[in-house]
Parts: C-alpha cells; structure tokens; sequence
C-alpha cells in the first residue's frame, strides 16, 4: 500500500505511512511531495504512527540521500511516532543518525502539530 500523501500547509506535505508498505512506496512519495505543495522549498513530515514495516539501515540511507539531494526539499525533517513502541523508538534514532551524517536535521514528535511547529520554527530562521 502506497505511502498516503497530503498537503498540510502551503510547504509542509505529510508522508503517512500505513501498516504495510514497501521501500519504493517511500521513495516515490518523497519524489512526488514537490508537487503537492503550493511553494517551496517544501518540507517533509513523515508519520509513521501506523507503520509497522521495519525499514534497513541501507534502506534508511537511501532516504536520507534522496531527500538531501533533491532540490525542492528543505534539509530539515520531521517524524511524527507512537513514542512508547520501542522497536520505532530504535530505529527512527538511526534513521536520525544516518540523516545527520549526510546533512539533515531530523526531529521526532508524537504530535503532529509538534512536528508542524518545529518545521515551521526553520522557515523563520531560514528569514531571519
């Protein structure tokens, strides 16, 4: 099942993963979020609330690397989890590690309106 994508502000596209969804689901719906949104650059919010395919430290680099390398996608993502499952706990830190290294900043809420609040706090730095 493809990963849903909508529009949450003018530059802010939400990624909601369901239970069950495959590598090149991710990949695509980072590739397709530019066009979603109304300006840019856009940001990326990743839910994984639902989630329940385990993704691989290879697997996380890929996305990390294609949402660095993309043109119209902001350096900072946020991940929106059930912050008491412990195996997403685990590897949402990695997927923040592997991030760090190639260049993001990543943050992790179990809100969305956290996560929407820390991708909007960049766009007034970035005008500052």
């Amino acid at each position: 099942m493809p990963c849903e994508q909508y529009l949450l502000t003018e530059n802010i596209v939400v990624l909601a993963h369901g239970e069950d969804y495959t590598f090149e689901d991710v990949l695509e719906s980072i590739r397709l979020a530019p066009k979603k949104a109304n300006s840019l650059p856009v940001h990326i919010l990743f839910d994984v609330r639902k989630s329940k395919s385990p993704r691989s430290l290879e697997e996380f680099n890929t996305i990390a690397l294609t949402i660095f390398n993309a043109d119209r996608l902001e350096k900072r993502v946020a991940v929106v989890q059930d912050m008491d499952d412990k195996l997403y706990y685990g590897m949402t830190r990695q997927f923040k590690a592997i991030s760090e290294n190639v260049g993001l900043e990543v943050d992790f809420f179990g809100e969305i309106e956290d996560a929407v609040n820390y991708l909007k706090s960049s766009q007034t730095l970035d005008n500052i």
